[in-house]
């Protein structure tokens, strides 16, 4: 919690944010019990070092040696390498728990999306048209000829 941030959403939005964070976590939580339960979900080893490859694959490039990531890891609450790789693989293990869960809820018809209401999709529309580009307004106009028959 820093001044800007403080600053940028109020007390109240962080506040606010925190609870949302809060529940998120509850609900990845109970997603994870409720996998692990299941004894038709499985994931393996092999699953989570494949996802752990795609991550490192996919980290930045400017981390090129042991020097470089070491200070990195530490900024970020981790003492070695190979507590962040198995922070990183706990997660990914979650991940794929709770991704085939919500399929397999899916699946069974016990998970149904759904629709917003109105009230929703004008209060999504205002919080996210700041970040919508601005378009000049157009109009089209399109005729079709049909000519009568007797």
């Amino acid at each position: 919690l820093n001044f800007e941030t403080v600053k940028y959403f109020g007390n109240e939005g962080m506040e606010a944010r925190r609870k949302a964070s809060v529940s998120d976590m509850v609900d990845d939580e109970l997603l994870v019990q409720g996998a692990q339960r299941d004894t038709t979900i499985h994931v393996t080893a092999e699953d989570v070092v494949q996802g752990a490859h795609l991550v490192y694959n996919n980290a930045p490039a400017r981390l090129t040696t042991k020097l470089d990531v070491t200070p990195e890891l530490k900024k970020a609450g981790f003492n070695t390498p190979d507590e962040y790789r198995r922070w990183n693989a706990d997660n990914i293990r979650r991940t794929f728990y709770k991704n085939r869960y919500i399929e397999k809820l899916k699946d069974r018809g016990k998970l149904k999306p759904i629709p917003p209401t109105d009230r929703e999709m004008r209060a999504y529309f205002e919080q996210a048209k700041a970040g919508m580009e601005k378009r000049p307004p157009t109009i089209s106009f399109r005729q079709i000829i049909i000519p009568p028959k007797a």
